[in-house]
């Protein structure tokens, strides 16, 4: 160890001698421990409302009094079913009767005061008065009500990534055995008429299947070191093994927890591997699968990278595909058109003040419309852009015509025309 440290000081005093040798360059190797990826805690901002408070909460103000709404559980829409009369199916008086009942349930506090605890009591009143409100206001009030359940759904499906968290854990190390709804937890009265919703059932049991899980491996690890003191070496393999399963499982753990996050914030469906237009990229995990990658490209056979490559070439073939069939359709439009146009569509006379006008607004709107065009089918002005469209197309596809052709078979496009100029001047 005085070696090492007489190193340390001769490199930093500038010696030629601070060359370590082989053994101690051996024990300056760090290796770095790989780190799951981070999530944003604010992703999670509506879970935690959703566990330790119970509901999502949506401040409000109607004709000048403060009203806070809330999210509702499973267990208030099925309650709502049921004094609504729905249940049999929604008709016009029992869906109003739904509506009024399903706003007046949403209400947390009106002008400062906790309803919760009396709800019951001023339910009949909260519903005669929602019902009395313009049909404007209450379907205002009924869409901001079903954007807040919107998002306590998502949060119900957030709540199992939340679980994977390590500040997860800790709140469940303090709310482990306490009831999540009772007034001693959300410190708010009147929660536990509510009843868990889901998230909190979701989050309870995967915490508690963790536990199990945890305590298994500390038992097993025990049985690996009693058999470690009897099998020798022969343990080590069973390590080796547990190591691998362990790094496997970790990485399910944070897979799952991509797909759901995925699902919430870019709407993407968790059991679909793949999407139209997205592609999954396969990169190797270890030694075999890294050789077996290469063996693969020795031998010619298309890799992940490779697919990707031909749907984005066949991609950019079936546009220029559908851009070639468009414009073949102006250019048989235009055709049509100029055959059928009278050379002269009224006798040669003068024209009055008001015709030179008209004439002069339709002119600047054909050279508009001609602009336009040259923009959305460079095809009409540029040959250079059809030369560049030929190399992604194939010259065997019957829907393909070359620039050559266009060029025998279409009409060209007049060039712009340009104000008269007196050519010499003094």
């Amino acid at each position: 160890m005085s070696d090492l440290n007489d190193h340390i000081n001769s490199i930093i005093e500038g010696s030629e001698e601070a060359v370590p040798s082989e053994d101690e360059a051996i024990e300056d190797i760090h290796i770095t421990v790989p780190r799951e990826p981070e999530v944003n805690p604010e992703l999670y901002r509506d879970v935690e409302s959703l566990l330790f408070r119970g509901f999502l909460l949506l401040p409000a103000e109607i004709n000048g009094v403060q009203f806070i709404f809330k999210s509702i559980n499973h267990h208030e829409f099925e309650y709502l079913q049921w004094i609504s009369g729905s249940l049999g199916g929604m008709t016009g008086k029992s869906l109003e009767r739904y509506y009024n009942a399903f706003m007046a349930y949403g209400v947390f506090m009106l002008d400062g005061e906790n309803l919760l605890p009396l709800r019951e009591q001023f339910f009949p009143k909260l519903q005669n008065m929602f019902s009395e409100m313009p049909a404007l206001t209450r379907g205002k009030i009924i869409r901001y009500l079903s954007e807040v359940n919107q998002k306590a759904s998502n949060a119900v499906v957030l709540a199992e990534a939340y679980q994977t968290e390590q500040y997860s854990r800790f709140k469940w190390a303090q709310f482990r055995g306490l009831d999540l709804m009772s007034p001693s937890s959300t410190g708010i009265l009147g929660t536990n008429q509510l009843g868990a919703n889901y998230a909190q059932l979701v989050w309870r049991s995967l915490n508690h299947f963790d536990d199990l899980r945890e305590t298994a491996e500390r038992e097993w690890d025990n049985a690996k070191f009693i058999g470690s003191c009897f099998a020798g070496k022969g343990i080590q393999k069973i390590y080796s093994q547990d190591k691998d399963r362990r790094i496997k499982e970790r990485e399910e753990r944070v897979k799952r927890r991509d797909q759901l996050i995925r699902q919430v914030v870019y709407r993407e469906d968790p059991d679909k591997t793949s999407q139209d237009g997205k592609y999954v990229m396969t990169v190797a995990k270890s030694v075999e699968e890294l050789a077996d990658q290469l063996e693969k490209g020795l031998r010619g056979e298309k890799d992940w990278h490779d697919e990707i490559v031909a749907r984005e070439e066949e991609r950019i073939k079936e546009q220029i595909r559908g851009r070639q069939v468009k414009l073949q359709d102006l250019i048989k439009d235009r055709e049509e058109k100029q055959a059928t146009a009278p050379l002269v569509s009224r006798p040669l006379e003068g024209l009055t003040r008001e015709e030179v006008q008209q004439r002069i607004e339709r002119r600047r709107q054909l050279v508009a419309q001609e602009t336009a065009s040259a923009m959305v089918y460079p095809e009409l002005q540029d040959e250079r852009v059809s030369n560049f469209y030929e190399k992604y197309l194939d010259s065997q596809d019957a829907s393909y015509t070359s620039p050559k052709e266009r060029e025998t078979e279409s009409v060209p496009l007049l060039p712009p025309t340009r104000p008269t100029a007196v050519p010499f001047r003094r």
